[in-house]
Parts: C-alpha cells; sequence; structure tokens
C-alpha cells in the first residue's frame, strides 16, 4: 500500500444496513481515505478478487454460502496475503479467540465500532501485516545464508539456527534451541578462560571475532570463524546475540599444506634450507645473549644423494 493512497476494502456482509453502517463509519475516519467494495457472499467476493486487489478484507462470518469459522477458512484460501478482521454480532471471547487461531487478523462487534474504532482496527491490522511479511522476509534471508547462523539469549541458551548451521553441526534446530554453543559445539580444544574472555567482550556490548575449533554432532573437528554481535532493546539493555559461522576447515587444511610445502623437502619431508636458515639465525641469536654457552653444528654429507634427489 503506498502512501497517501486510499485503503482499498472488501467488505463481505449479507445485510444491507450492516455494511452502510461500515461505509459510514469509514467515511468518517480521520487521517486516511477507505475505498469500500460491497459483496453480499463468498462467491461474489471470489469474483471481485479477479478484477480488483485489496488491502484488507471486513468479513461477515454468517453468509448465505457459509457460516462461522469456516467462513474463515475459505476466505483465507481466497485471500492469502491480505488481513481479515471478522465482523461479529457475538459478544464471545472464547470464539473471538478461536477466529483469531483460524486466521482473522482482529475481530470487532457489529454496530458498536466507536470512535474511530473500525479504522484503528484495520491500521493495527495492516500494520502487523506488514511487519509480518518484514519479518518473514528476514527469517527468509537468513536461512539461505551460506554462513551458519544462531541466535542465543542473554544467558547464551540457543533460541533459533539456520539451514547452514544445520548442514554445518549436524544437529537440527530442535537439537541445538535450549542449549549453550560452548556445550553443544566443544571440542575441549579451547579452554575456559578463552570462552571467559569471549563472554567478558560481549557481555559488555563489544563484538568478538576469533578462529576456534568445534566438533559436529558426528565427532568430528572442524575450524571456524565466529562473530558475534550483541543485540540491546531500546532501553540499552543486552537481550540476545547473534553469532555468524565460517566454516574454514578447507582454508585451514590447505593453509597448513602451504606451510609444509615452503616449509620443507617434498621429497624426503625433512626441513629445507630457509627452514634451517632461520634456526641457525636463532641459536647464533641465542648464544649471543648467553656467552657461557657453546654449540656445535654436524654436517652429514650423503654421497651421490644428488642423483637420488634429481631421479
Amino acid at each position: 500500500m503506498s502512501v497517501n493512497m486510499p485503503i482499498r476494502v472488501l467488505l463481505v456482509e449479507d445485510e444491507a444496513g450492516d455494511a452502510q453502517l461500515v461505509k459510514m463509519d469509514l467515511q468518517k475516519a480521520q487521517g486516511e481515505t477507505f475505498t469500500v467494495a460491497w459483496v453480499e457472499s463468498l462467491g461474489a467476493m471470489q469474483h471481485c478478487l479477479q478484477s480488483s486487489t485489496f488491502d484488507v478484507l471486513l468479513l461477515d462470518l454468517s453468509l448465505p454460502d457459509s457460516d462461522g469459522l469456516e467462513t474463515i477458512h475459505k476466505a483465507r484460501q481466497l485471500v492469502v496475503d491480505i488481513p481479515i478482521i471478522v465482523l461479529t454480532g457475538r459478544c464471545d471471547t472464547d470464539f473471538s479467540l478461536k477466529a483469531l487461531e483460524a486466521g482473522a487478523a482482529d475481530y470487532v462487534m457489529k454496530g458498536n465500532f466507536g470512535y474511530d474504532g473500525l479504522a484503528r482496527a484495520i491500521r493495527y491490522a495492516l500494520f502487523r501485516a506488514e511487519l509480518e511479511a518484514r519479518n518473514n522476509l528476514l527469517v527468509a534471508a537468513l536461512e539461505t545464508a551460506a554462513n551458519g547462523i544462531m541466535i542465543t539469549d542473554k544467558s547464551a541458551a540457543i533460541t533459533w539456527v539456520n539451514s547452514a548451521f544445520t548442514r554445518l553441526t549436524g544437529y537440527s534446530a530442535e537439537e541445538a534451541i535450549g542449549h549453550k554453543p560452548t556445550v553443544l559445539l566443544n571440542s575441549g580444544v579451547q579452554d575456559e578462560s578463552f570462552y571467559q574472555v569471549m563472554w567478558d567482550n560481549i557481555m559488555q556490548g563489544k563484538h568478538w571475532r576469533g578462529e576456534l575449533i568445534n566438533k559436529r554432532k558426528n565427532g568430528s573437528f572442524y575450524h571456524k570463524e565466529l562473530s558475534i554481535a550483541p543485540v540491546k532493546n531500546t532501553a540499552g539493555n543486552i537481550t540476545h546475540f547473534i553469532g555468524i559461522k565460517d566454516d574454514i576447515t578447507e582454508c585451514k587444511r590447505l593453509e597448513e599444506q602451504l606451510q609444509k610445502l615452503a616449509n620443507t623437502d617434498p621429497l624426503t619431508h625433512l626441513f629445507n634450507r630457509r627452514v634451517f636458515l632461520e634456526k641457525l639465525a636463532q641459536e647464533i641469536a641465542r648464544l649471543a645473549r648467553f656467552t657461557t654457552q657453546s654449540a656445535a653444528l654436524l654436517m652429514i654429507d650423503l654421497d651421490h644423494f644428488k642423483r637420488v634427489n634429481d631421479t
């Protein structure tokens, strides 16, 4: 719905007097303009939806072709995305709650709208629908993210994880929720002091980023880069933490492989000349600091080793 555009209302009501009251009430609304299309049955509503689009549905539950809660179910199949506000003549709290459970966004009593009551109910229903659509979009974005994402409460208990988290750790959302990552995924590689430093930082409202080794559900270890951000409420108090995991196991393996190639001879897997010179420089520096100590260098010459190395 665009700003300053009329709110398009579809009214399904088989009583002409009640329909006229709805129109009159919305005409007197302050701040918004409403355009109302009126039909008397679900069948007529279906035909109307084929030619026009609407922002909200006002629905009477006692219609010629449907009655009661079934009316909400049928209407919801026809209007998937727009909010439904039930117009009811029943002052029954239990029935009203059942109407909300059936898919209604709100309900108002016929003939008792009060000052701006119906318009206010429409505004709130549209606001909630927009907020829900936005939340669904954000959840969908988090679900499709390649990185594992988890949300914890202030005590670090997991409250939500995405699909990438499950693929990375092997734990489903049901298995992870309620557990602390430091227990569920603990590999034992990091000690308590490591996690204490992490916890001290995020409890101060700071972002934390680092590398650690975790354990999957099947017991295998993996390297990950973890970023944790605290979430605060309007009062500035921390309520949740968001953790983003990036599996860097393959990067670590390649890094170790490159390091090995740089430091060892590929034939013998012994340290190469570069490492030898580094170690020799370190030993010379040590002897320079401790003049009372001495060292010896032993060289072994293997006859014809170059021929073996070349072949």
